[in-house]
């Protein structure tokens, strides 16, 4: 009864760290992928500023600011950063100071 059960644990197990490892492998994969699309972004932006903006006409300045405004956002997407507010700062420290 013990071997079946020991048995049937290792089978589990096996089941479930196998898919993990696929996961670690495809984060890598993604995030790869994130900073090529990034570098990708910032390239086509500095394309635009150091273009000769004199010579165009309103509506193409009006469409290049459209697209630097969603490269922008893309860029912002890409991020993985943590945005904390002022009072999400102050209650944090206050929940600090009261328990500590």
């Amino acid at each position: 009864m013990k071997k079946k059960l020991l048995t049937i644990i290792a089978i589990g197990l096996l089941y479930f760290i196998n898919p993990l490892q696929t996961k670690a492998s495809n984060i890598n994969e993604n995030k790869r992928v994130e900073a090529k699309t990034a570098q990708m972004l910032l390239n086509r932006i500095t394309v635009i500023r150091q273009l000769d903006k004199k010579n165009l006409t309103k509506v193409e300045k009006e469409h290049l600011r459209k697209e630097v405004r969603s490269i922008q956002t893309e860029l912002n997407a890409l991020s993985d950063g943590v945005y904390l507010s002022v009072g999400a700062l102050i209650v944090i420290v206050i929940l600090l100071i009261i328990l500590l």
